[in-house]
């Protein structure tokens, strides 16, 4: 299922939806055929994940390499990005920032660079950075601001201290625009 849901995140606005075909349930007593689908529903973990809404546009190759046989698809979301891979070989994906993947494969260490299988999809959420205090993508003035708001108490320490002070206030204005 993750290879559907990665498809349709990187080529597509929609959502996925199936059935199993098991459950099937006679649908009345006058039609033909006596047994309908069955509509069962499995929740699968990866779908837990919070990607966020799209920034980045659909049916994008890897790198912007414009090779129709390349069969490796990423999109960006605000909290991450969704892969798909059909290019008939394991592929290495180098992402823009660190990133930790959500299957259950083994190996979720955060990373820019991530081998994903042929004929699979995979999600990857972004590591956060401690200076983005507000969350939303970017160093800036407003993370400058949450931290001299919090001056003189723990809620907007980025350095680990135990105090927000004068260099908390560095650290941020050291990673703007990051």
């Amino acid at each position: 299922m993750r290879v559907i849901t990665t498809l349709s995140l990187t080529h597509s606005d929609g959502y996925v939806m199936y059935t199993t075909g098991w459950g099937a349930v006679k649908v009345c007593p006058e039609c033909p055929y006596p047994w309908g689908p069955g509509h069962e529903h499995i929740w699968y973990d990866f779908w837990d994940a919070d990607l966020g809404q799209p920034v980045g546009p659909k049916v994008q190759y890897q790198q912007n390499i414009e090779d129709s046989f390349n069969g490796l698809f990423i999109r960006e979301f605000t909290n991450g990005w969704a892969v798909y891979n059909r290019s008939g070989k394991p592929q290495t994906i180098t992402l823009p920032a660190s990133a930790t993947p959500v299957s259950d494969r083994g190996n979720n260490a955060a990373s820019q660079t991530h081998l994903l299988p042929d004929l699979d999809g995979e999600i990857y959420l972004k590591i956060p950075s401690p200076y983005d205090l507000n969350r939303d993508g970017t160093i800036n003035v407003l993370d400058l601001l949450l931290v001299s708001k919090h001056f003189g108490t723990a809620d907007g320490d980025v350095n680990g201290d135990g105090t927000t002070n004068f260099l908390d206030l560095t650290l941020v204005v050291q990673q703007f625009n990051q």
